[in-house]
């Protein structure tokens, strides 16, 4: 996101920035209003997700463009018809890059819930129960009870029963 104050552009990211001192360089900014564009004189890592950049121009200049951009956000106009920019090669701690598609697996963990315990219970050899020391997802049997509708069970990812 690009935020508009103080006469700077304040860039804000969703994580936090990797090697801040990096990006206090013009190279990584390409900032252009009306096609022409715009160099920073200084540049500063507000915390450890924003960095604001001071543009290198004249004070009228600078007024007259943030006043323009002002105004066309407040009146709800594409900003982007006059400001164009790109950040180049901004990286979080995760390692995450800016405007890279990136997928990343997750294991999903259920709860089940039981209605009923029979703690001194020995079951058959060839039974289908769970074993306690393995996780769910390694091999575990899944099968309902003969008694399914004495039970509740949660069961968030499945529509019906079969």
């Amino acid at each position: 996101m690009v935020a508009v104050a103080k006469g700077a552009f304040i860039l804000n990211f969703n994580n936090q920035i990797a090697n801040n001192a990096v990006y206090q360089n013009n190279k990584y900014y390409d900032f252009k209003y009306l096609e022409t564009k715009i160099k920073f004189k200084e540049i500063k890592i507000k915390n450890d997700s924003s960095i604001i950049l001071f543009p290198s121009m004249s004070q009228r200049s600078l007024d007259n463009m943030l006043g323009e951009i002002e105004s066309m956000a407040r009146k709800k106009v594409d900003v982007g018809s006059v400001l164009k920019f790109k950040v180049n090669a901004s990286e979080d701690l995760e390692g995450n890059v800016l405007n890279k598609w990136t997928y990343k697996n997750y294991d999903q963990f259920r709860e089940f819930f039981a209605q009923e315990t029979a703690p001194f219970f020995e079951p058959p050899m060839d039974s289908m129960l769970m074993d306690i020391a393995k996780p769910i997802f390694q091999d575990q049997p899944i099968v309902k009870p003969d008694n399914l509708m004495e039970y509740w069970m949660n069961t968030p990812l499945k529509n019906k029963i079969d």
